[in-house]
């Protein structure tokens, strides 16, 4: 096989990037999270711990998407067509971050007695 195989093939491997899942897992958990994590007391342990979710679920997605990753010196850009794809890892970061002061602005505030 050529070398042209190989890389049109790889190219074409990519453009089967799997986004949706990894988007909806995120969403879910952080949800769960930010539901049952009234017990963690203060701000920034809460968002601290929060954020192993949006890592872990990019290290799924880069797992699951292996055949997009191109240079590894830009590890959070997965090369591929579909923006989504490319941009995945900022997606992740843009939901934490908005679910997050989400949830600052909308908590009930505890009013000691």
């Amino acid at each position: 096989s050529s070398p042209e195989g190989e890389i049109q093939g790889a190219e074409a491997s990519c453009e089967d990037c799997i986004w949706l899942p990894f988007l909806l897992l995120e969403v879910v958990l952080l949800l769960l999270y930010y539901y049952i994590s009234g017990r963690i007391r203060g701000t920034g342990k809460r968002m601290i711990i929060g954020a192993i979710i949006p890592l872990g679920t990019y290290v799924a997605f880069l797992l699951w998407n292996r055949g997009c990753l191109g240079n590894w010196g830009l590890w959070w850009f997965v090369q591929s067509a579909n923006w989504i794809c490319r941009y995945f890892f900022l997606i992740l970061v843009a939901l934490f971050i908005a679910f997050t002061f989400g949830w600052i602005m909308l908590r009930p505030v505890n009013n000691p007695k």
